[in-house]
């Protein structure tokens, strides 16, 4: 615990400045995704759009990452399991309820009963970013009880292994459904190799920390190769199987390669820059509430695009909607947090 505990009291720039980056992308997905399904597959824009959407899949590998340091980086050991749990929880749990309902009652087009409606609350499928919640709750319970062994290198070599075992097996075109239904994304299993990579960066920190700065040079190069990788990878599957899902999924190896590698260069980095870490703390503040609005204010600037024929596959819709999604996030957050204060 020595590593954990000389860094309990200082505020890492690295985390927050991956967090940021992250809340970006994870929009800059859901934008270019919309276009992507809207555009002529042998245009610029569609092209643009698809390398973009690619570049950001580092997103949610790096918030799961962020959930294991930063679960690691405050635990006590001594701490009561239930006492642990209701801290963890009731920073993400009342808010998850409140915008779940907030889109039960928005959204027009979900073909759900209410009853089914209120079941999907616990998978988190009434809508495509809300799976992401119910995955950090599950780690945030098995944690406690696995923590000493995520410390390990031997969790890391195996759930990397695991994971990259199952984004191999799930690009074969013949695999049963039962298997497949059961390692999508809504799955914790897809997830773990970046959640212990964060427990273990932080349990060994100083070490890993040492070593990857040192290695700056190296990962960047590593970070270059396996970008192109991705993108390659990307127009292959496209080109052989003209399924958007299946060649932009986060379940690859691919992306596996490049987020690890991404999230790895990012931490290596150190800030003294005030204003920057400020704006960087900032948008790391209030990344929840980003990620759980934003698709909403897309939901509704694309129905408004429709109604109007406007273009969707676009440039002035990129811009409008990107800046829009993530400006209009953290004005919520903003006055959501003020709210909260005058209770």
């Amino acid at each position: 615990m020595r590593e954990v505990i000389k860094i309990k009291n200082k505020r890492i720039a690295s985390m927050d400045l991956l967090r940021a980056l992250s809340t970006i992308a994870v929009i800059l997905i859901h934008v270019t995704g919309t276009i992507l399904y809207n555009s002529n597959n042998k245009s610029l824009t569609y092209n643009s759009s698809l390398v973009l959407n690619q570049l950001t899949r580092f997103s949610v590998p790096a918030f799961i990452f962020l959930s294991g340091f930063g679960l690691a980086l405050s635990y006590k050991k001594e701490s009561k399991y239930l006492a642990y749990l209701g801290h963890r929880l009731k920073k993400i749990v009342p808010d998850y309820f409140a915008w779940y309902i907030v889109y039960i009652f928005l959204l027009e087009d979900i073909n759900l009963s209410y009853h089914d409606k209120i079941i999907s609350i616990f998978h988190g499928t009434l809508y495509y970013h809300f799976y992401f919640v119910p995955i950090i709750i599950i780690l945030y319970l098995i944690f406690p009880i696995f923590y000493n062994f995520f410390r390990t290198k031997l969790a890391l070599f195996i759930t990397f292994f695991l994971n990259m075992g199952v984004y191999i097996l799930l690009r074969y075109p013949n695999i049963p459904k039962s298997i497949s239904e059961n390692l999508t994304r809504e799955s914790v299993i897809s997830w773990i190799f970046y959640f212990v990579l964060g427990v273990y960066f932080c349990s060994n920190y100083d070490k890993v920390h040492i070593f990857i700065k040192k290695h700056r040079n190296k990962l960047l190069f590593l970070l270059l190769l396996s970008t192109y990788i991705l993108l390659k990878d990307t127009f292959l599957c496209l080109r052989a199987n003209n399924d958007l899902d299946y060649g932009t999924t986060f379940i690859r190896p691919s992306v596996m390669l490049f987020s690890i590698f991404f999230i790895l260069y990012i931490m290596s980095f150190n800030f003294n820059n005030l204003s920057f870490k400020k704006i960087l703390y900032m948008i790391s503040k209030h990344s929840y509430t980003i990620y759980l609005s934003h698709p909403l204010l897309l939901y509704w600037l694309k129905k408004y695009y429709i109604q109007n024929k406007y273009i969707i596959g676009s440039y002035k819709f990129f811009i409008i909607v990107f800046f829009t999604c993530f400006i209009g996030g953290l004005l919520i957050s903003i006055l959501i947090n003020k709210f909260k204060k005058l209770l």
